[in-house]
């Protein structure tokens, strides 16, 4: 029978994911965002194989679809019961990876280190674009299997067989829904070495149990990215990924792991500033347990170590410092960054009031990041819709469209991409706008994104202007329009030919749009 202090402990935990789970859920249930909707929403292309890229977050998708239509708030909503499930299941495997340093913490930190962690990973603004962007499903989906696999595989405390087994299933699952589940092995591996040494074991004893891991992910790896893939692992430029420089790899680990820490800012100097007051603290954190402390010393790198592992498969892609875009990079390493974080605080802040200020301080910043961040998301969806109702009560069916500077994202909120990426494959010949007005309004239309920029400021009304196309150069100087060959160009390879008859040129500037004709 459960004592009154851990059924006391549920309760605060079940409050806590309640109004924070019902906070973000006013935040979300209005987000209409085209560039996901097209995506996931009536695509009959959507599924082609088994062996896909993410084949376990597409099925999510067609559960979606079957339930919710193209009622965009139904996707939304299962976001948010994905990051609430892991945000329980995180909490649990905390707790698990306690109790190999129970005896180094005395009760108020064993008891206050799993609160402080839920409330912060509920919040942080890290996970804006996996609760707002609906193709960052991904991070969710993937870190659901993984901490399935690690809870499963720590509670078979290397012994019940059922438990191993369904840890593994659970692993191959992740395996089928992101990249970043490939250094899961490792992550299990590196708990394995530290609770050997915290209990005095062999390592070469105990580590014989991570051999399955290895085993499966190898074979995942030859069937599905050797033989089917062909080395194609992602829909970015694969053959570029491994000559990458060092320098690039460098930077990108440092800002991955940053990120995991400090959410964007559009100030460089900001978050440079920011990044090495972090850095700073978190040496001085770790030499100070390394000197009073060892156990607790070694748990916490075993966490740092986890949290590189978490992000170790996106370090070639990189991430923004500046918006929220790629976040779904670090959604798994924030984890383990997160626990780190919580162990650090309580461990060096003795002073209980001052414990307290200082954890009320960074919910505060995170939340107000989070929800200012998510207004992103909503801005963006609410313009991109208007900006299409706008153009298409303009427009007849059959016109060819040229897009001129068209605006790709709002503070990391994506808008509209140059190309199409139906399916998760890219056609460089369609638009997504395109498919846009097909999907919304019916209409084929032929269309063409002649650059991309991103939108600084979200305008509330939009004003239409029809011109001849012959004086869009006064309007927009970056455009260049050959008369006599009824060709036009706005960067260099760029160019385009333009139909007399019915092409319309469409262009966007502050809170106007240009038709010209």
């Amino acid at each position: 029978m459960k004592s009154h202090s851990v059924i006391n402990r549920c309760y605060f935990y079940l409050i806590i994911l309640g109004i924070t789970g019902a906070a973000i859920f006013l935040a979300v249930k209005n987000l209409f965002f085209f560039d996901e909707d097209i995506f996931v929403a009536g695509n009959n292309n959507f599924m082609q194989d088994v062996w896909q890229r993410s084949f376990i977050v597409k099925l999510t998708f067609i559960a979606n679809s079957f339930i919710s239509g193209k009622n965009a708030a139904g996707y939304h909503y299962t976001n948010l019961v994905l990051h609430l499930a892991n945000a329980l299941l995180a909490l649990f495997v905390f707790k698990e990876l306690l109790k190999s340093v129970a005896n180094y913490l005395n009760q108020f930190q064993l008891t206050v280190i799993p609160f402080i962690f839920l409330m912060v990973f509920l919040i942080t603004p890290i996970h804006s674009e996996p609760l707002c962007y609906l193709l960052a499903r991904c991070s969710t989906v993937v870190t659901l299997f993984c901490l399935i696999s690690i809870l499963l595989f720590l509670k078979a405390a290397q012994k019940n067989k059922l438990l191993i087994f369904l840890s593994l299933l659970s692993f191959l699952l992740a395996l089928f829904s992101y990249e970043i589940s490939w250094m899961l092995p490792f992550i299990i591996l590196s708990i394995v070495i530290f609770t050997a040494y915290v209990k005095g074991e062999s390592v070469k004893k105990n580590s014989w149990i991570v051999t399955p891991y290895f085993f499966i992910f190898a074979a995942w790896f030859v069937i599905k990215i050797i033989i089917v893939n062909k080395m194609e692992v992602s829909d970015y430029k694969d053959d570029n990924l491994f000559s990458i420089s060092f320098t690039t790899l460098v930077k990108n680990t440092a800002i991955l792991f940053l990120r995991n820490f400090i959410p964007p800012f559009k100030s460089t100097v900001v978050f440079v500033t920011g990044s090495i007051g972090f850095i700073i603290f978190l040496l001085s954190a770790l030499i100070i347990l390394f000197k009073k402390q060892r156990k607790i010393f070694y748990f916490l790198m075993l966490l740092l170590v986890n949290t590189a592992f978490g992000f170790a498969a996106a370090v070639v892609f990189g991430i923004d410092s500046h918006d929220s875009e790629s976040e779904r990079y670090i959604y798994f390493s924030s984890v383990f960054a997160l626990m780190l974080l919580s162990v650090l605080l309580v461990m060096l802040i003795k002073n209980k009031l001052l414990l307290l200020i200082v954890i009320g301080a960074l919910c505060s910043f995170y939340a107000y990041s989070l929800f200012k961040t998510i207004n992103y998301y909503k801005a963006a969806g609410n313009f991109s819709k208007n900006y299409l109702q706008t153009i298409d009560k303009k427009l007849k069916t059959g016109d060819a469209l040229l897009f001129v500077n068209m605006r790709s994202q709002f503070n990391g909120a994506l808008m509209f991409r140059a190309k199409s990426r139906m399916a998760g494959n890219t056609n460089d010949k369609v638009s997504i706008i395109q498919e846009y007005l097909s999907y919304l309004y019916a209409k084929n239309n032929t269309c063409f994104t002649l650059s991309a920029k991103e939108l600084t400021s979200v305008p509330q009304h939009l004003i239409l202007y029809e011109k001849p196309v012959d004086s869009i150069a006064v309007y927009f100087p970056e455009v260049k329009f050959n008369k006599q060959n009824f060709e036009i160009s706005v960067e260099e390879n760029n160019k385009y030919s333009f139909k007399q008859n019915n092409t319309a040129v469409i262009a966007l500037k502050d809170s106007a749009v240009y038709i010209f004709r």
